[in-house]
């Protein structure tokens, strides 16, 4: 008796995840069917988001850097090492007066870290 309950149970429960996994496939489907039709919209809005987070970044950095103009500083980038008098900070980049006298503009975005000299 046991084991026609069991088996009962079996398949109320088989049936039951085939129907959660036909549910599953439809909304993948419809999904994907958004996401294809709506693809250069939704993207925009991803861009426009990324660019928000971005600009409040490199506001912060912008307003700490402050404190190091006119002091020397050396800046790390993936591109390598420049180290001289910060002149100036734009919105989104660090103006560097190297020794020689050579002036250089390092964008936000390359770097890595920054040190008082």
């Amino acid at each position: 008796m046991n084991n026609i309950t069991v088996q009962s149970h079996g398949s109320f429960f088989e049936r039951i995840l085939r129907w959660v996994r036909i549910l599953i496939a439809r909304n993948n489907q419809r999904l994907y069917r958004v996401i294809r039709n709506n693809h250069r919209r939704l993207f925009r809005v991803i861009m426009q988001r990324v660019q928000l987070l971005l600009t409040k970044e490199d506001r912060q950095l912008a307003a700490q850097l402050q404190e190091f103009v006119g002091q020397n500083v050396e800046i790390t980038t993936a591109f390598g090492t420049v180290q001289g008098e910060l002149v100036s900070v734009g919105e989104d980049f660090a103006e560097i007066r190297e020794p020689s006298g050579n002036i250089v503009l390092i964008p936000f975005e390359n770097f890595v870290f920054i040190n008082p000299v």
